[in-house]
């Protein structure tokens, strides 16, 4: 299989996103405040699902 990324990463990258839901999950009030859920569920993969594409994926999916 050829993998994007080292698989001994593997451990921090899981790491990474127990800490980020841990964030949310405890701002989730503020979240919920600010935003609203519905509002919160239509923006979030839009603004953070971008973070989570490395630049390779972009030009392996001819999307640069």
């Amino acid at each position: 299989m050829d993998f994007s990324f080292n698989p001994d990463t593997l451990g921090w990258l899981f790491a990474g996103f127990t800490l980020l839901s841990a964030a949310v999950s405890y701002n989730s009030g503020w979240i919920r405040s600010r935003f609203g859920v519905e509002q919160w569920f239509r923006a979030a993969p839009l603004v953070l699902g971008p973070r989570f594409i490395r630049k390779s994926n972009y030009e392996r999916l001819n999307l640069c």
